[in-house]
C-alpha cells in the first residue's frame, strides 16, 4: 500500500496519528509504505505539531524511508521509489539535492518503474518548477508510473514528457489520488487529464511483469476509472 502524503490533518503531529489515523488505516500499518506531505512538516495547526515531520517519522518508523524520508525496493518485476517532495524542508529536489541524488542512485534496471511522492508536478493547470528534475530523470530512465496526491482529488493523465507533450510511447502517466478523506475537490485545469473526478476512494493498481491495470475505486464500491497499459 502507498500513502501519498498528509496521512493526517492539520499537521502530522504523532498523537493525532495515533487517535485518527492509526484506527483507519492503521490496521494496514506493515504493509504501508509512505511518503511525507506539506502537513507532515507543519509546525502548527493542530495538536502534538512537532518540526522535521518528526510525529511522521516516530509513526511510521523504518517505512518512512531514510533520513531524508526517501525509499526505494522492488515489487516483483516493478522498481517502486518513494521521494520526499516537500523541497525546501530537505534541501531541494534538483540534480545536486540529497533528493535529486537519490532518485539517480535507485532507478534500477527493472523493466517497470513507478515513482512517488506527494505534489503533483502537473496539476491539470501548470507544473510546478520544483519537480521539473525529477520528472526529466525518470522520463529518461523510462520510468512508466508517477503517483501524487495534495490535489483533494483523482485525476488521470496522458502519458507525458518534462514539458507537457504527450507522448504515448515513452510517456510516463501521473495520477493524482488526493482522495483520502480530508475533502473533496477538483483539478485546477485539464491539460493532457484524460479523466477527473471528485469523490473519496482509492487506485488500485495491479503490477504484472511488463503491465500494469488501474482501477479508482469510490467508497461505495463503484469503479468510476479503470485501464491498462503496458510498461516501456
Amino acid at each position: 500500500m502507498l500513502s501519498l502524503g498528509d496521512n493526517q490533518y492539520g499537521c502530522g503531529g504523532y498523537q493525532p496519528l495515533l487517535q485518527s489515523f492509526d484506527p483507519s488505516w492503521g490496521r494496514f500499518l506493515s504493509k504501508i509504505h509512505p511518503v511525507a506531505g506539506n502537513h507532515e512538516y507543519q509546525p502548527s495547526g493542530g495538536t502534538d505539531c512537532a518540526p522535521d515531520a518528526a510525529g511522521y517519522f516516530r509513526y511510521f518508523g523504518a517505512a518512512a524511508g531514510n533520513a531524508q524520508a526517501d525509499s526505494a525496493w522492488n515489487a516483483g518485476a516493478w522498481h517502486m521509489i518513494a521521494l520526499n517532495g516537500e523541497c525546501g524542508d530537505v534541501g531541494g529536489c534538483d540534480a545536486a539535492s540529497p533528493q535529486g541524488q537519490f532518485l539517480r542512485n535507485h532507478l534500477g534496471s527493472s523493466t517497470c518503474t513507478l515513482a512517488y511522492w506527494h505534489e503533483p508536478y502537473y496539476n491539470g493547470a501548470s507544473r510546478v518548477s520544483d519537480y521539473r528534475y525529477f520528472w526529466q530523470t525518470l522520463y529518461a530512465a523510462g520510468a512508466d508510473i508517477v503517483l501524487n496526491g495534495h490535489v483533494h482529488a483523482y485525476g488521470r493523465f496522458a502519458p507525458q514528457d518534462a514539458d507537457g507533450n504527450v507522448n504515448a510511447s515513452r510517456g510516463i502517466r501521473q495520477f493524482i489520488v488526493g482522495t483520502g478523506g480530508k475533502s473533496q475537490g477538483s483539478l485546477p485545469g485539464s491539460a493532457n487529464v484524460e479523466l477527473t473526478a471528485s469523490r473519496f476512494g482509492v487506485l488500485k493498481l495491479r503490477l504484472h511483469a511488463t503491465s500494469y491495470d488501474w482501477q479508482f475505486v469510490a467508497v461505495d464500491g463503484s469503479v468510476v476509472d479503470s485501464g491498462s497499459a503496458p510498461c516501456h
